[in-house]
Parts: C-alpha cells; sequence; structure tokens
C-alpha cells in the first residue's frame, strides 16, 4: 500500500511538471510578412495574410511567425 500511495504521488509531480509546447511556424523571409499581410497584426497579434498563389492564414501570429491559425491551400 505505501508503494502505491509513493508511486501516485511521483506520478501526479511527473504530470504537473510537463508543459505543453505549441509549434511555431517561422517564415522563412520576415520582410515578406509585412507585404503580405492583408488585415489585423501579423507580427504578435491576429491577423490575415494571403500570398500571390491565393493560399492564406488566419489566425495568431508570435514575432511574425505564424502561430495558430487556419491555413486554407488554394487548389
Amino acid at each position: 500500500m505505501r508503494r502505491y500511495i509513493i508511486f501516485c504521488i511521483v506520478l501526479i509531480r511527473f504530470t504537473f511538471s510537463i508543459k505543453a509546447q505549441v509549434p511555431i511556424y517561422k517564415s522563412t523571409n520576415s520582410t515578406t510578412i509585412n507585404n503580405d499581410c492583408v488585415s489585423g497584426d501579423c507580427k504578435n497579434k491576429y491577423g490575415r495574410m494571403k500570398w500571390s498563389n491565393s493560399d492564406s492564414f488566419t489566425g495568431f501570429f508570435k514575432n511574425g511567425n505564424m502561430f495558430m491559425g487556419t491555413y486554407l491551400f488554394d487548389n
């Protein structure tokens, strides 16, 4: 019983020590971000980017990189 309690305590501490990591998609050319941003703030907030091939990304940006959002491919 004592081993079970120690195991549970260790498991709980380990579970809370793990941090979720969200991937950040980096742009290869930071100057393109300013030219392709069609609305919002594409540097550190919410915005929309559209490229010459009609692909677009709408969502959140972090340090000028796509962070979380929806990427639409032109078919």
